[in-house]
């Protein structure tokens, strides 16, 4: 929990480093011949401005000749992603923590595009001028016990 920024008037604390993945449902038309340039085809479910993962995204998709998404559905809803991903022909562009069941039971599949330039920090905000309650203290080492258990740590 060394690594941390100050930004607009909050301290980062990284925990551990994802990317993000591009994923859909298990028979999707895509995963017969995966081809980065052709998610405009579907759906997409895109991370919204403001969002921390969007400028990955966009960085992502230009430097791969993805230039715009006509059909992209804004969200940051992990309830929302999860059931219309399963229930259309939509890629979903999320962080792989938060579809890290599903892939693993295999009722969503990661498209196979080398994102690796896409990862990047995930981990806790607080107000820097803040004295950590005993609460925030005990999260904090829950978070920390449970990134090693599940072996996150970059």
């Amino acid at each position: 929990m060394d690594a941390r920024l100050l930004w607009k008037g909050f301290s980062f604390t990284q925990l551990y480093s994802e990317r993000v993945e591009f994923v859909v449902r298990a028979d999707h038309p895509l995963l017969e011949a995966p081809d980065i340039k052709r998610i405009v085809d579907w759906p997409v479910l895109y991370p919204p401005e403001g969002s921390a993962i969007r400028p990955l995204v966009e960085r992502y998709l230009i430097a791969n000749g993805v230039a715009e998404i006509p059909n992209r559905i804004e969200t940051v809803s992990g309830a929302f992603g999860r059931i219309y991903t399963r229930q259309s022909d939509a890629v979903w562009i999320i962080s792989s923590g938060v579809v890290r069941n599903e892939t693993a039971d295999g009722d969503l599949i990661r498209l196979p595009f080398e994102s690796d330039i896409t990862k990047g920090p995930i981990g806790l905000m607080t107000r820097p001028d803040a004295q950590p309650s005993p609460a925030e203290q005990v999260f904090r080492l829950a978070v920390q016990t449970a990134i090693e258990n599940l072996e996150l740590s970059s």
